[in-house]
């Protein structure tokens, strides 16, 4: 049987077979509680995984609108940390990655919606790895979902249990050791 002669059947099967098919649902849907809930919790659950796509989808284009109004952002730059020369960016590309400016991101950093950053360097200037950029961005899209319905805790809720679900090392703001961890840059 060919693809488009069993879409055939399949079509004149359920022509035939419709109201029978939608009795049955009605007397079910009438007499099982339980059929009843477990249509209901499919349903939701349907729904939801909609909405978060719809929700993905309008964080995308929002980033992808401002990354257009932005300047463009600097080229990594490589440091030593904890042993590994990873290439590390700025606040204005983590602002990119998120749909915001770097002066809101320095905003976060400065009020403690952000725990910390990758490494800081000599002259304080706070730099960002590609784990924790991912990190951030997934916290984003979460708030954007909740169609930023939260405050700052909420994102710094957000941003803590994603770096933390990633296993993203960083460090803290004021912490002494950031001297120790930036060994070496270009």
């Amino acid at each position: 049987m060919s693809h488009t002669s069993e879409k055939e059947y399949q079509q004149e099967y359920y022509e035939a077979h419709k109201e029978e098919r939608t009795a049955k649902l009605a007397r079910l849907w009438r007499d099982d509680p339980a059929f009843r809930k477990k249509e209901r919790d499919r349903n939701k659950r349907r729904r939801a995984l909609i909405r978060a796509e719809k929700a993905k989808d309008r964080f995308d284009e929002m980033v992808e609108s401002k990354r257009g109004d932005a300047a463009q952002t600097k080229p990594p730059r490589f440091v030593m940390i904890d042993g590994e020369c990873k290439p590390v960016w700025t606040t204005g590309s983590l602002g990119r990655e998120v749909g915001r400016s770097a002066r809101a991101v320095r905003t976060w950093m400065r009020r403690g919606d952000l725990p910390g950053a990758s490494v800081f360097t000599r002259d304080g200037a706070a730099w960002f790895t590609r784990e924790f950029c991912e990190a951030v961005r997934r916290a984003c899209e979460r708030l954007y979902y909740l169609n930023g319905r939260g405050d700052r805790r909420v994102l710094r809720r957000l941003i803590t249990e994603e770096l933390a679900e990633a296993k993203v090392s960083y460090v803290q703001f004021g912490d002494e050791s950031a001297e120790q961890r930036v060994t070496a840059s270009n």
